[in-house]
C-alpha cells in the first residue's frame, strides 16, 4: 500500500499505530491525526486494506467444517466485527454465526471472566494454547486445543529453505483450502508430492526444449499440461493417446497424431518401455520425450529397440523401480482411447470408461486445478522464476526421489472400498491384451 499510494513511511507507521488496543478504523484515524495521510485518504485506505484482506485470504477448509449455525466466533483482531464477518464469509463460511471482537480479551482472559456463569458454552476450540485453551479453562469453560494446521509440512518447509518460497506457499494454500476426509491419502499424495513432481517435470521440459511446442499425451500427462500451460508460458497441447491404438491400428494412430500436432512438436509421455514408439516411429519420426524410460521391465517379448528420436529424463535402471501408482496420481479425467477410425480422412476416436471412480479422480486433480485457478487469478507468478534458479543436479535428484516415493506408496493405503483392486484388475487385463 505504501508503494501503491506513494506515501513514504506508511508501512512502518501503519505497523507502529497498531498498539494492540486499537481497531482498524482507529489505526487509520491515528495516521490522519499525525499528518501522514489526509482524512479522505484514511477512509479510502481503510476500505482498501479490508478489500485486500479478502483478496489474499483463503479458507482452511478443515476448520470451516467444524463451524455450526449459532456458533460464536471470538476474535482478538483489529478488524471490527462486521468486517470480520464479511471476511470469513468471503472465504466460504456458510454457517450463521455471531462475532465477539476485541484486541486482546481472549488472550488476557477478560472475555472469559465477564462471561463466567453467563454464557452457556458447550466448548471452545482454537489453536492458541493460551487464548483458546488455558484462559477459558481457568474460568470454568470446557476447551479443546486444536493443533496448528496452518503451519508448514516438511515438504513445504524444505521448498522454502531451498529458495522455492512461492511454490512452498502455493502447496500450503492448496492443502489448507481443501478438506477431503473421505479420500485423505489420495489428497495428501496428490497435493504434497505429485503436484511438486509435476512442477519439477515442467521445469525440466522448459530447460530441455525451450520454446518448442509440447504435446502432452493422455492420459498420464493431462495434469502436467495444465501446469505447463498456466505457469511456464510455452505453447502446449493435450492429446489423448494409448498403447492399445498404437498396436491395434498403427496406421490410423499415426494419422491421428499427425492431424493434431503443431509444427515442430515434442511428444511427451510419463513412462514408456519404448515399444509404442518403436512401432509408431517406424512410420513417422516423431520427437518423443518420456519422464521415465522403463528399461528394466517391458511387456513385449523382446526388449524394445529405441528409435533415434526417443529421449528420456530418468531411467529405472538409474533411479530404481517405479510403479503403477504413478499412473494413478496422474490419471486423466476420461477413459482411454480404445480405437481410432478414419472416416473420410477424419480420425474419430472411441473412448472407454475411467478405471477409477470419478470422486477419486476429482480429489487427485484438485491440487493441479487449484494451482491453475490461482495462477489465472494472478497469484504465484514467481514460482517459475524461483524454479529457474534451481541447479540441474537438485532438480534431477528431487524429481527422481519423488518418483520412487510416490511409487512406493503401499497399495493398501489407497485401497478404499476396493478402488485399487478394481484398478489393478483392469490394468492387468489391459497389459495382457497388448502384450506380445
Amino acid at each position: 500500500m505504501e508503494s501503491d499510494y506513494s506515501i513514504p513511511g506508511f508501512a512502518s507507521s501503519r505497523k507502529a499505530s497498531d498498539t494492540g488496543s486499537r481497531n482498524l478504523k482507529e489505526i487509520y484515524d491515528v495516521l490522519a491525526n499525525i499528518g501522514l495521510i489526509t482524512n479522505e485518504q484514511a477512509k479510502t485506505m481503510f476500505a482498501d486494506e479490508i478489500l485486500r484482506e479478502q483478496q489474499l485470504a483463503f479458507p482452511i477448509k478443515e476448520n470451516l467444517a467444524k463451524v455450526r449455525n449459532g456458533d460464536l466466533l471470538v476474535s482478538d483482531m483489529y478488524m471490527q466485527a462486521p468486517d470480520i464477518l464479511n471476511l470469513v464469509r468471503s472465504v466460504g463460511l456458510d454457517k450463521q454465526v455471531t462475532i465477539y471482537q476485541s484486541n486482546g480479551d481472549k488472550s488476557t482472559g477478560a472475555f472469559w471472566r465477564i462471561m463466567q456463569g453467563k454464557l452457556d458454552l458447550e466448548y471452545h476450540i482454537g489453536d492458541n494454547v493460551n487464548s483458546d485453551y488455558n484462559m477459558p479453562r481457568n474460568y470454568g469453560f470446557n476447551a479443546v486445543h486444536y493443533s496448528n494446521t496452518n503451519g508448514l509440512t516438511s515438504t513445504e518447509d524444505y521448498l522454502i529453505s531451498i529458495g522455492l518460497k512461492h511454490l512452498g506457499f502455493l502447496i500450503r494454500e492448496i492443502r489448507l483450502s481443501n478438506y477431503e476426509p473421505d479420500h485423505t491419502m489420495f489428497f495428501e499424495i496428490a497435493s504434497q508430492k505429485n503436484l511438486l513432481l509435476v512442477f519439477l517435470f515442467c521445469e525440466i521440459l522448459r530447460r530441455k526444449h525451450g520454446d518448442r511446442p509440447i504435446v502432452f499425451l493422455g492420459r498420464d500427462c493431462q495434469l502436467t499440461q495444465k501446469i505447463y500451460s498456466a505457469y511456464f508460458g510455452v505453447q502446449s497441447y493435450y492429446l489423448p493417446f494409448s498403447r492399445e491404438v498404437a498396436f491395434k491400428c498403427t496406421d490410423n494412430a499415426v494419422e491421428y497424431l499427425k492431424t493434431h500436432l503443431p509444427s515442430n512438436p515434442v511428444l511427451v509421455d510419463i513412462s514408456s518401455t519404448g515399444r509404442t514408439w518403436e512401432v509408431i516411429c517406424s512410420q513417422h519420426p516423431f520427437d518423443v520425450e518420456v519422464f521415465i524410460y522403463s528399461d528394466t521391465y517391458w511387456y513385449s517379448k523382446d526388449k524394445p529397440q529405441l528409435p533415434a528420436n526417443f529421449n528420456y529424463i530418468h531411467a529405472n535402471s538409474v533411479i530404481g523401480s517405479t510403479s503403477i501408482v504413478l499412473e494413478v496420481f496422474n490419471c486423466g479425467d476420461h477413459g482411454k482411447i480404445n480405437n481410432i477410425n478414419i472416416v473420410n480422412g477424419v480420425p474419430v476416436c472411441e473412448f472407454g470408461e475411467t478405471e477409477l471412480p470419478l470422486d477419486v479422480i476429482d480429489v487427485i486433480h484438485k491440487p493441479v486445478n487449484n494451482a491453475v485457478e490461482l495462477r489465472n487469478r494472478g497469484y504465484y507468478s514467481q514460482v517459475t522464476s524461483e524454479l529457474s534458479l534451481l541447479d540441474d543436479e537438485t532438480l534431477s535428484m528431487m524429481s527422481s526421489q519423488l518418483l520412487t516415493i510416490i511409487s512406493n506408496t503401499p497399495i493398501m493405503q489407497l485401497n478404499e472400498n476396493g478402488v485399487m483392486d478394481s484398478f489393478n484388475r483392469q490394468e492387468e487385463s489391459y497389459l495382457d491384451a497388448i502384450s506380445e
